[in-house]
């Protein structure tokens, strides 16, 4: 660990792996939490490969998800049988390690695979939730039933591209359905939200933005994306493989550019004819305060000059801190009347969705 680290920063660093590893331990993914909470013993114990790793890092090590890096890493050489003794453990995800036995094998790979860690540290982890358009879709199907329009989709933050071909899936939500594509995404319902949804909804066109959007056609790209992908969920990983080719055949457009300069862009170029819908996932915890403050504020000015005839919606799906603990709520804004609405709670990955009293 480097001197130059100082005892403030050296324990932000531990409480980010902490602080993950109860939100995966809360999120049933406790295989997961084990991971983590063995790399923050080995932080703990002064590890100095582990450190020298890490201590480079600038950002806000929680809301850059640098625990999140380190497990993706983990993963990855899993997934290539590079892994050593890791593999076995990660064959079983069911069965929980102790933690001696996890920092053996998470040794070795901090000190043999260096590049690979050090790739995942310098990038953030785009998870490419398929499943949240299991709650988007409320939102989608709110905006088509108050504009009675085409919609016009921008994305921000799209990674991969995946939530731009939301209408393209099957939805599973026990009591009913919705949708006909070959990739059924499967939420629960805590209520009653059976005549929420318009039975279609027409889309006019579909783009996204990404600092580093991903070409989910590349056999690389595609190893990293399912690398995030927490090992104990089958489920999750088996949606994401099958999803991936309705998205490689859509292929929506994809710009590598920063969202204000984007998003600036788009607003004034937004079509004169259908309902432009701006929206993102788990996006704004990456803005720095300002930035946040620059985007919000860019979407809101643009609102006042939405008409009838060329409404705007911002819909996002995003965390918030209750009592501690992350929240995740879906919210709807819609010009020209500007009304704002919280719509439902809902889990992180979409597994489920609680209406709100605003729906």
């Amino acid at each position: 660990m480097s001197a130059d680290l100082t005892k403030e920063r050296r324990s932000e660093l531990i409480a980010a792996f902490r602080r993950q590893t109860d939100f995966c331990q809360a999120r049933d993914a406790a295989f997961t939490a084990s991971v983590l909470a063995a790399s923050g013993d080995l932080l703990e114990d002064n590890y100095a490969p582990f450190w020298s790793l890490i201590e480079g890092y600038e950002g806000d090590p929680h809301k850059g998800a640098l625990a999140l890096r380190i497990a993706g890493a983990l993963h990855a050489l899993v997934l290539q049988e590079r892994a050593g003794a890791l593999e076995q453990l990660y064959s079983k995800p069911e069965t929980i390690p102790d933690p001696a036995t996890l920092q053996k094998a998470i040794r070795p790979l901090i000190e043999n695979e260096r590049k690979t860690f050090e790739a995942y540290v310098a990038s953030a982890p785009q998870t490419n939730e398929i499943n949240r358009a299991g709650a988007l879709l409320f939102g989608f199907s709110e905006i088509a039933k108050q504009t009675t329009q085409p919609i016009n989709l921008y994305e921000v933050g799209a990674s991969a591209g995946m939530l731009l071909c939301w209408d393209q899936f099957h939805y599973d939500f026990g009591a009913f359905k919705w949708g006909a594509g070959d990739t059924t995404i499967r939420t629960a319902i805590k209520g009653d939200l059976s005549a929420k949804l318009k039975s279609e909804i027409s889309v006019a066109e579909r783009q996204g933005c990404d600092l580093n959007p991903l070409d989910i056609a590349d056999p690389d790209t595609l190893l990293r994306m399912r690398s995030f992908i927490w090992p104990e969920d089958i489920g999750r990983r088996a949606l994401f493989d099958r999803s991936a080719w309705a998205v490689i055949a859509i292929n929506p457009q994809l710009d590598k550019m920063d969202a204000l300069s984007w998003v600036r862009s788009k607003l004034r170029s937004r079509p004169k004819d259908g309902a432009s819908v701006f929206y993102h996932s788990v996006f704004a915890p990456y803005l720095s305060n300002d930035d946040l403050a620059a985007f919000e504020n860019m979407i809101v000015s643009a609102g006042q000059s939405a008409t009838p005839d060329t409404p705007l919606a911002w819909l996002k799906f995003e965390p918030e801190v209750i009592d501690g603990s992350f929240e995740f709520f879906l919210d709807l804004q819609i010009w020209p009347s500007g009304e704002s609405r919280r719509l439902l709670r809902a889990h992180p990955h979409g597994l489920w969705v609680e209406p709100l009293s605003g729906f």
